[in-house]
């Protein structure tokens, strides 16, 4: 970036153009035309260059109507017509281009917001690209690009003319947190994932793998199911065994019908008819 002209210093300084302007009149105009040429792709000192011109023509013509209001003051006559010339050829033409340097910093300012806005918001690095949008030269561009630079309004990016690309120094703070975020989303599967495998081999151990069981974790959350064919959870007790009576119990016989009363164990033919009866 050519610091000197980004600042806005001009390549012949005011000083000499002015002096020599006073000293030896074409001399000062030569090292204006000069200047104003190295400056074809300086916005910013070319607005500075159609002030001195308008300085000049406003000069000159507050000089020639001294004389002319001076001349007039000893009694001659006034000759309006010569006047009339003389703002004609110096005070129209220093309006005209005084009002030519408030409209290019007025449009250098537009294309400064524009630069913004294709940069930060469109996400637009080609200088080229820039350029074709803004309808201006590359090398312009690039001269406005580094003056933005050297004022602080293109925080974080480096113009590099070689390459003709606005570089960003560091990412955007959004982009980082959208890295973050999405870093964080690709890893919290993964110990999902892992803390599931370990729940499974406990699980396994515990109970058993059935048909239809299973495990599920979800946002902190842990449901265990356990189905075997009939859809009914299983228990890991087993159901508790009937005790054995050893009270007496009465037995009808199968053959007649008659009452037998027999303790455990004990065997008997019946009263009436004879038939083998055993208590059970």
């Amino acid at each position: 970036m050519n610091v000197s002209y980004a600042s806005g210093k001009p390549s012949i300084s005011n000083g000499i153009v002015i002096f020599f302007l006073i000293i030896f009149f074409p001399v000062g105009l030569l090292l204006l035309a000069l200047r104003a040429i190295k400056h074809r792709n300086y916005t910013y000192q070319k607005a500075s260059d159609l002030n001195i011109v308008a300085g000049i023509f406003f000069f000159i013509f507050a000089l020639l109507s001294i004389v002319y209001f001076s001349d007039n003051s000893l009694g001659s006559f006034p000759d309006f017509a010569t006047y009339m010339i003389l703002v004609i050829l110096f005070f129209l033409p220093g309006f005209s281009f005084y009002k030519a340097s408030k409209r290019t910093k007025k449009e250098l300012n537009t294309r400064f917001h524009l630069y913004h806005v294709y940069i930060h918001e469109q996400g637009i690095t080609s200088i080229p690209h820039l350029a074709q949008n803004v309808s201006m030269n590359v090398p312009r561009v690039t001269n406005e690009l580094e003056r933005m630079s050297y004022l602080g309004m293109l925080p974080d990016l480096q113009i590099d003319s070689l390459t003709s690309q606005v570089i960003a120094l560091r990412e955007p703070e959004q982009k980082q947190e959208q890295k973050y975020e999405h870093q964080d989303s690709v890893s919290e599967p993964n110990g999902e994932e892992e803390l599931h495998e370990q729940f499974e081999e406990i699980f396994e151990q515990a109970f058993g793998q059935g048909p239809n069981s299973s495990i599920n974790i979800s946002e902190g959350n842990i449901s265990i199911n356990v189905n075997y064919g009939s859809g009914q959870p299983t228990s890991n007790t087993k159901p508790k065994s009937a005790r054995k009576s050893n009270k007496p119990k009465t037995i009808a016989c199968a053959s007649c019908g008659a009452p037998a009363t027999l303790k455990p164990g004990e065997s008997k033919s019946c009263e009436y008819c004879r038939t083998p009866l055993s208590y059970s």
